[in-house]
């Protein structure tokens, strides 16, 4: 048990260096996949970007931090985390055609050529709801929501174990 006790405290110990990690990662593929294939994202890959940054910052401020205030700023990272699960979720609804988004890229024909020279300059460039690539049959938006979700209850994991520290486990 002492053994376990100590992986425990190890493990959640070390959590602002694995979140701020992953985070590095995460953004550095995103980017690389952007910027050198040639993978132009949508809007939602756009906003499944935002909390990455949160949780880079707040890992680096929760590294500095101990007791309390680090297990405040592991509980604002796991919010981050539900926030970019939650956009993926979305994303992949949209993707499947269970939702529909603002950035489709399905249009209704229009009677006058205005109206339909209006919808095709207002529509997104990138479409939310085609994958630009998928992995083992999953995008990178049920990559991420599979991701995200493994790091959060990691977090949430830590935030609880902070809470109720180990040598109160039976």
């Amino acid at each position: 048990m002492q053994g376990f006790k100590s992986f425990v405290i190890g493990l959640c110990k070390n959590a602002p260096i694995v979140l701020g990690v992953s985070s590095v990662i995460i953004l550095a593929t995103v980017y690389s996949m952007q910027y050198l294939g040639d993978f132009e994202p949508c809007k939602l890959c756009y906003a499944q970007r935002y909390p990455y940054f949160i949780i880079l910052v707040l890992s680096l401020l929760s590294f500095l931090t101990h007791g309390k205030i680090r297990t405040i700023i592991l509980f604002l990272i796991f919010l981050s985390l539900l926030t970019t699960i939650s956009y993926a979720i979305y994303h992949v609804g949209v993707e499947q055609k269970w939702f529909e988004s603002s950035c489709s890229s399905s249009f209704k024909i229009s009677s006058s050529l205005e109206d339909l020279l209006a919808k095709i300059d207002s529509a997104p460039r990138v479409p939310c709801d085609e994958s630009n690539l998928s992995i083992i049959g999953l995008s990178l938006a049920a990559w991420n929501a599979i991701i995200s979700t493994l790091l959060a209850l990691y977090t949430l994991f830590c935030v609880i174990r902070l809470l109720v520290p180990v040598n109160k486990w039976s």
